[in-house]
């Protein structure tokens, strides 16, 4: 997983990461950001959901930005961010915003097209 972090708030604060790839056996890549809000609980959670989505499934084809708005401000604007957490899934097409309760694995997954949804679900809103 090749990671950016922009959150100001992991090792390496304000830098890159290396590219760590544990394995690749699927062929789509993913692209995604993720905007946090400093260290909120909510912004936590959905980090750590997230990166285990990348490592457990997207392991060796996934590139992770995390951006703090707090540092990051214009970001925003950038990419029309109404609410905090929002994942954005640039690649594979469609281009899809994630907002809400990111710290579901599975809503997650879904969103991502992971997993197919579960009949009831409540996915409605991705």
């Amino acid at each position: 997983m090749s990671t950016t972090d922009q959150s100001g708030i992991g090792p390496g604060k304000g830098t890159e990461f290396a590219d760590v790839k544990v394995g690749s056996d699927a062929n789509q890549s993913y692209v995604l950001t993720l905007y946090i809000s400093g260290v909120s609980p909510r912004s936590s959670a959905a980090l750590v959901t997230i990166q285990r989505i990348c490592d457990q499934e997207l392991s060796g084809r996934v590139e992770l930005n995390v951006v703090d708005i707090r540092l990051h401000p214009e970001a925003l604007v950038e990419d029309r961010i109404l609410a905090i957490p929002t994942l954005i899934k640039r690649l594979p097409p469609p281009l899809r915003q994630i907002i809400g309760d990111l710290a579901n694995e599975q809503r997650v997954r879904v969103a991502l097209d992971l997993v197919a949804p579960v009949h009831g679900d409540k996915t409605d809103d991705l």
